[in-house]
């Protein structure tokens, strides 16, 4: 019995297979690394670029007083505190998002009013920092 088992070749075909899927996965890693370390670096690039941009330019209401319509007191405070501790991105983001809302008047109801006033805290936070 033991002479047959050593005469059986029937497991060389599964350890082929085995270091054929090995391989495919090592290159498939290798693949995976180099475009994530190109997409990485192209990402960084439009990052810049587009916060270059937007001091280059500057923002259409930079200038613009407003006075806020839903946060008074300790809750302006607290948005701008807020705001205070983000990352110039995501400051920006913020407010890319609000945008939308700053022509929002009195009246308009909650959580209008609030986007509203957040998108003239972001601006104002961003122009103090020049990003604007």
């Amino acid at each position: 019995m033991l002479k047959l088992f050593l005469k059986d070749e029937s497991g060389t075909v599964t350890a082929d297979y085995v270091v054929l899927a090995g391989a495919v996965i090592a290159i498939a890693v290798g693949v995976v690394a180099v475009v994530e370390s190109a997409v990485s670096g192209t990402a960084d690039n439009v990052n810049t670029s587009v916060l270059a941009e937007i001091q280059l330019n500057g923002g259409s209401n930079a200038a613009e007083p407003w006075e806020p319509i839903a946060l008074h007191g300790d809750s302006l405070q607290g948005y701008r505190d807020w705001m205070g501790n983000f990352e110039d991105d995501q400051l920006i983001a913020h407010m890319n998002n609000q945008e939308q809302y700053k022509d929002v008047e009195a009246g308009a109801g909650h959580p209008y009013e609030t986007y509203r006033d957040e998108y003239y805290v972001a601006r104002d936070e961003a122009t103090s920092r020049g990003l604007l």
